[in-house]
């Protein structure tokens, strides 16, 4: 009589409609731009391209000209003729070639261009797994609000068992069924609930950096397992 009633509740229960926010007080753009706004990874990144950009400037710069100034004194090597102070002035400019020119300033541009590439790449993959913990989230809380309604009406099924047994209507053991439903409803509404918690965990390990975005990869992919 009582098998499946679990199920039976979970899919009977109301579910709230109402839109809600992973966070208590941020939404998820909110909680996101956090995320962005702190992780070093994509810190790195925007002062990789920085430099780069730097490069570019270096790269588009003509060689500066070279002055070269020379003195000492020169003597006869016969004669008894005096010496005298001798001083050479120089300049020279290195002539490069353009197609050298050119090519320098394309690998720069270059390299420019795969820095925003990287710092595109990061973000997405930031922005991906920072809204996947957050509709996960928000997904435990249902479940959670779930498996406590599912509670609160086995709860009731059981008090109408109860007093079937205790008329003599039905026997003991649909009792010590309902109470093994009830706590297998418990166990489920307390895993549900230490669920949102630990989904947000990771979103801030997230904004620490590397090694927290590793860890929120690795956690996504268990989750989609699951």
């Amino acid at each position: 009589m009582l098998s499946g009633l679990l199920p039976l509740a979970l899919a009977i229960c109301p579910v709230s409609a109402r839109a809600q926010d992973p966070v208590p007080g941020f939404s998820i753009d909110q909680v996101t731009e956090r995320v962005l706004s702190g992780n070093r990874d994509l810190q790195a990144a925007s002062l990789a391209r920085d430099a780069a950009r730097s490069g570019i400037v270096a790269a588009q710069a003509l060689p500066n000209p070279k002055l070269d100034l020379t003195g000492g004194r020169a003597a006869p090597r016969f004669g008894a003729a005096s010496s005298t102070t001798v001083q050479a002035f120089g300049a020279s400019q290195l002539i490069e070639s353009s197609a050298l020119r050119g090519s320098r300033i394309d690998v720069a541009r270059a390299l420019e261009r795969g820095a925003g590439h990287t710092i595109a790449q990061v973000r997405n993959d930031l922005v991906a797994l920072t809204r996947l913990g957050a509709f996960e989230a928000l997904l435990r809380q249902e479940e959670a609000d779930a498996a406590a309604e599912a509670l609160r009406l086995l709860d009731q099924v059981r008090e109408r068992v109860r007093v079937r047994v205790d008329s003599g209507e039905a026997p003991r053991y649909e009792l010590i069924k309902a109470d093994a439903e009830i706590i297998t409803a418990r166990q489920r509404r307390d895993a549900a609930r230490s669920e949102p918690p630990r989904r947000w965990r990771i979103a801030r390990a997230l904004a620490a950096g590397s090694g927290a975005r590793r860890s929120g990869a690795a956690a996504g992919a268990r989750c989609a397992d699951s």
